[in-house]
């Protein structure tokens, strides 16, 4: 079980860098597919500020989603260069993102457990 921990603490760095890629990709797709309507709290989405995009088409919520994404990206890289500013990145962004942010605290979780 141990090995099996190390391996996947090994590439989780890449966790927040896909779940940055999925926010971004909501944005995109609400901008250029999307059909607006009045969404309720059980319309399915990936993250919180997408979905507030989504049903407001606000530049506001664009930018703070992109922005947010972004940040993703850069915990991961944070992640692998072994930046003690890491964890603090990904926390709020992932919970800025949820349901996708479980993947960045998923990280957190296995960077603190090896410790």
């Amino acid at each position: 079980m141990r090995k099996i921990v190390n391996r996947l603490q090994s590439v989780s760095w890449l966790f927040p860098v896909f779940s940055g890629f999925i926010v971004i990709s909501c944005v995109v797709y609400c901008l250029i597919w999307w059909k607006p309507h009045s969404m309720s709290i059980c319309d399915v989405d990936c993250s919180i500020v997408c979905w507030n995009f989504c049903r407001t088409m606000s530049n506001f919520w664009a930018a703070v989603a992109i922005i947010v994404g972004g940040a993703l990206i850069f915990s991961g890289i944070l992640f692998k260069s072994k930046s003690k500013y890491a964890v603090v990145v990904a926390a709020f962004t992932g919970i800025l993102t949820l349901p996708v942010g479980v993947l960045p605290l998923l990280t957190i979780w296995l960077h603190r457990s090896l410790k």
